[in-house]
């Protein structure tokens, strides 16, 4: 594996404030699942990022565990005291958790048969009553933001296709909803498109160094992780 994969995003995590969103957000989307679901005891996490949900499992009491190919990223989830194995779905032999969390992971398949095979490998490991959760963008409102955003987004995610590939590999589909700020509400989905009309980007173009050109900036990022659509799907084996 290589050593620096990710290694930028792991050391560039969010200001005070934008982490405090993010752990939000994720509370959000988690409380959302318990309701529909029922409650959660232990989690499989794939792609932890900068450890939002993470916090939010250790916070509630849930019994956690990560995967991660990235070792810049599973060494900073680790520091933070968080157990995991850096490596790929692969890599598993087996799992424990009843409930498997992707939250802005499908989409960084390189290609749909990619992301089938992902999907494929965890449900044959899966025991039956295992629950999986995936959130990630939703492509017809990111438009190009999808690829602008990541380099190593390959797989465009939809509400849709993805309902698809989950049935398609073993998994029934409970619940499957868009989302804004991780909410369903017609009023924050009205204040979201409001403020999307914000010119952000060009915000950022004031604040951001020139040594850090090309790199996300605040505004930007605010914009991409929290007014744009996402999507939330669960399913059971």
């Amino acid at each position: 594996m290589n050593s620096g994969l990710y290694s930028e995003f792991a050391n560039n995590k969010p200001s005070k404030l934008g982490l405090r969103a993010l752990r939000f957000q994720q509370f959000r989307l988690l409380k959302t699942v318990v309701l529909h679901t029922g409650e959660i005891d232990s989690v499989l996490e794939i792609g932890p990022g900068w450890g939002a949900f993470a916090v939010s499992c250790r916070n509630l009491g849930i019994e956690y565990e990560f995967v991660d190919n990235s070792p810049a990223v599973a060494n900073l989830i680790t520091s933070e005291g968080f157990t995991g194995i850096c490596g790929t779905t692969a890599n598993l032999k087996e799992i424990r958790a009843s409930t498997i969390w992707m939250s802005h992971v499908l989409e960084h398949s390189p290609t749909w048969c990619d992301a089938r095979n992902m999907l494929a490998h965890l449900s044959d490991l899966a025991p039956h009553g295992t629950r999986l959760v995936i959130i990630g963008p939703d492509v017809t409102s990111w438009r190009t933001e999808f690829f602008n955003c990541d380099s190593t987004h390959g797989y465009p995610t939809t509400l849709r296709n993805v309902m698809q590939l989950v049935q398609d590999v073993g998994f029934t589909v409970s619940y499957a909803r868009h989302h804004r700020l991780a909410s369903w509400s017609p009023v924050v989905r009205f204040i979201a498109l409001a403020l999307y009309l914000i010119p952000w980007k060009l915000m950022d173009r004031f604040v951001i160094h020139h040594k850090r050109a090309g790199r996300s900036g605040f505004f930007y990022n605010f914009k991409v992780n929290f007014l744009l659509r996402q999507i939330c799907v669960i399913a059971c084996k």
